[in-house]
């Protein structure tokens, strides 16, 4: 004789319980993770808006000075003040100066390059 069981009490439960325990866990995952990201755009975002605002401070209150000081030193040179060497390390803290803005700006095109990278702007 042949045996043949029939599932009449087996009706794919356990799978089903499985595929639900599966899917309930991807999407605690895929929650956490769009959480992480929102976070490290936050983060991005104030990182590039302090930067910003650095920059912005310093372009209003520094290059003025920088400008001054350069204007002075060699109105200072030319009535013979000062001499020639005094006058080159002005122009060469005032070049320093600018090279700091420079680099402030080199920073916050980064962060903004960052940010956009994070946000899902470029693909």
């Amino acid at each position: 004789g042949i045996g043949l069981t029939l599932p009449v009490f087996q009706r794919g439960q356990e799978a089903t319980a499985i595929a639900n325990a599966r899917l309930v866990r991807l999407r605690a995952e895929r929650e956490a993770l769009a959480r992480m990201i929102e976070a490290e755009i936050r983060g991005a975002a104030a990182s590039q808006d302090a930067l910003r605002a650095a920059v912005t401070e310093y372009e209003r209150t520094v290059l003025p000075l920088i400008e001054e000081n350069e204007t002075l030193a060699l109105e200072s040179y030319e009535v013979g003040q000062i001499g020639l060497g005094d006058l080159l390390l002005v122009r060469r803290e005032a070049l320093d100066a600018r090279r700091v803005l420079i680099d402030q700006l080199i920073e916050t095109r980064l962060a903004e390059v960052e940010l956009c990278a994070l946000a899902g702007v470029w693909k």
